[in-house]
């Protein structure tokens, strides 16, 4: 009898842990992805090293990084946890000197029927605010000069790393459905011609040509001018302008960060003794929210 009830609890605790399982599952729980955490192959090692990054290594998580994983997971919206889980092989963190790239998202197999993803994150990433982030990032487009011009963006004391994985995610979502390589899509009608071009009358504005486009660095004394012309595009940043999988990850993932969680951005030039002269806040534009509903609708899909 008693080896009878052991059984009995035992078969009971069995189907619990199957039920919570298949439950986590379901709901896109954080552990099915925190799983996925794991040291970079030698590949993507190779690949840092392959853009002049010297001696990328792998990082050790801490308990404080790893609470911080767990946030960033659990704040992605569900068709990013979806197709993760997915197609996600590894998340990785690595150490790399500054400038080293701050994230790689990478095919695993190109050939592959099923695509599979590496994504590996800059180990500091995880210590940074996103003001600091944004700021060290915006800061590669300028060159000094004599104007004593000075751009800073307050983005507040959130986590650089949920704004990172939710833009990376953002492109694995994007490279499973092809969205920003529909043509005529509401991504694309009229801002982009194809992958890189801008369309009319963007391709004529000062953001076509900045450093995020290859173009050269643009001297501070025209940072004004620059985020003037930002201004008038539907573009949420500079780095969007980039290429429309570019665009379409900044999109959607400032889209997530406005209305989910409330995140302010601004934008702010001074002038050489300190005064500020410009400020605009993205999140804010007309044109800017205007795509917004289009991000609601892609979050939305059930197509997987």
């Amino acid at each position: 009898m008693k080896r009878c009830c052991r059984a009995l609890a035992l078969a009971s605790v069995c189907l619990a842990t199957v039920c919570a399982a298949a439950l986590a599952a379901a709901q896109g729980a954080p552990d099915t992805l925190r799983s996925r955490v794991a040291p970079p192959d030698e590949e993507v090692l190779q690949a840092y090293r392959d853009s002049g990054v010297p001696n990328p290594t792998p990082h050790t998580l801490t308990d404080d990084e790893w609470a911080k994983i767990d946030a960033a997971i659990s704040a992605l919206p569900e068709l990013h946890r979806h197709v993760l889980q997915q197609h996600l092989r590894r998340l990785s963190f690595v150490d790399v000197p500054p400038g080293g790239g701050n994230a790689l998202t990478r095919v695993v197999d190109p050939k592959a029927a099923q695509k599979q993803f590496d994504i590996t994150f800059r180990a500091d990433l995880l210590h940074e605010t996103l003001t600091e982030f944004l700021n060290f990032k915006e800061s590669g487009i300028f060159e000094p000069d004599r104007s004593g011009q000075a751009v800073t963006i307050e983005a507040g004391d959130s986590s650089a790393l949920a704004y990172v994985l939710l833009h990376e995610a953002t492109h694995a979502v994007d490279a499973i459905l092809g969205i920003s390589a529909t043509p005529n899509s509401r991504f694309q009608a009229g801002i982009w011609l194809d992958r890189t071009h801008l369309a009319p009358p963007h391709d004529r504005s000062m953001i076509q040509s900045t450093a995020f486009r290859r173009g050269p660095k643009t001297p501070l004394g025209k940072a004004q001018a620059l985020y003037q012309a930002l201004s008038h595009t539907p573009f949420v940043s500079l780095y969007a302008t980039a290429a429309a999988g570019e665009d379409l990850a900044e999109l959607v993932a400032w889209e997530q960060l406005a209305t989910q969680r409330h995140q302010p951005l601004a934008i702010i030039v001074k002038n050489a003794r300190g005064q500020i002269t410009y400020r605009y806040e993205p999140l804010r534009s007309s044109l800017v929210r205007s795509r917004f509903p289009a991000v609601e609708e892609l979050l939305a899909r059930r197509d997987w």
